[in-house]
Formats: structure tokens, C-alpha cells, sequence
């Protein structure tokens, strides 16, 4: 977001992850072909390569998106969990997974696990299983 809402700390480093839907990428590799230029190889190295981008409107170009996974440095917040911090995060308009779950059993854990590791190609990003 470019302004942040809600009664959020002075001091917030967060952690996240730049990537490119993969429902995007063929319509960006169409647009750059019609620009004369070479298609990208993957969505990957096409949001990594985004973030390298001098222009702002080549960065814009490629429908680059963010998903919060972690917090660094702060200062009036110390979260008990992930999950608060996630949700803290969300409240101040901050992009969280949608996927994310409250776990509080090894079971649940494992159960998540187990989904992630069958249906990881139908998320809205790619990833490689679950951390």
C-alpha cells in the first residue's frame, strides 16, 4: 500500500516475497514480444529481475505483487505468534497470504503439509512446499 492504516509502529521491517501470477506472465511475455524484445523464461526470474529495474514504469509493467512472510527490526510490536504478526500486518494493509492458517497441534501441522505438498501448483504464486 503506499500509506499504511491503523496504529502501526514507528520502527517495521518486514519480510516478503515479490512474485508474478502465473495467470500474469503469459500476457507480460506477449507484451514484451510485441516490444521487440525477447520472451521472459519463468515468472521468478522475471519478478527477481523487476525489482532491478531502473525505470518505474518498466517495473510496473511486469504486475509485480508482494507477500508479507516475516517481520526484522521493530519497535513497539512484539507479536506472541507468526499468526498475530500476520494479522497485525493485514490490519495495517499490508499484503499476507491468503493461505495462511492457525496451527496449534503437530497434526495440524503434518495436515498442512500434506495439502501443500498435493495442491502447491494452485496457489496464486509459485513456491517450492511448505516452510
Amino acid at each position: 500500500p503506499h500509506t499504511l492504516t491503523g496504529d502501526f509502529p514507528e520502527l517495521l521491517e518486514v519480510r516478503g516475497e515479490v512474485f508474478i501470477r502465473p495467470e500474469d506472465f503469459p500476457e507480460l511475455n506477449e507484451q514484451r514480444i510485441a516490444e521487440g524484445g525477447k520472451p521472459f523464461a519463468n515468472p521468478r526470474n522475471t519478478a527477481a529481475g523487476g525489482l532491478r529495474q531502473k525505470n518505474p514504469e518498466d517495473v510496473k509493467k511486469r504486475k509485480l505483487r508482494m507477500i508479507c512472510h516475516g517481520i526484522g527490526a521493530r519497535e513497539g510490536f512484539a507479536p506472541q505468534t507468526q499468526f498475530e504478526a500476520y494479522e497485525k500486518l493485514a490490519e495495517w494493509g499490508l499484503p499476507v497470504s491468503e493461505y495462511t492458517r492457525r496451527a496449534e497441534t503437530a497434526e495440524q501441522v503434518q495436515e498442512s503439509v500434506n495439502y501443500w505438498a498435493e495442491h502447491r501448483h494452485d496457489a496464486i504464486h509459485e513456491m517450492d512446499g511448505v516452510v
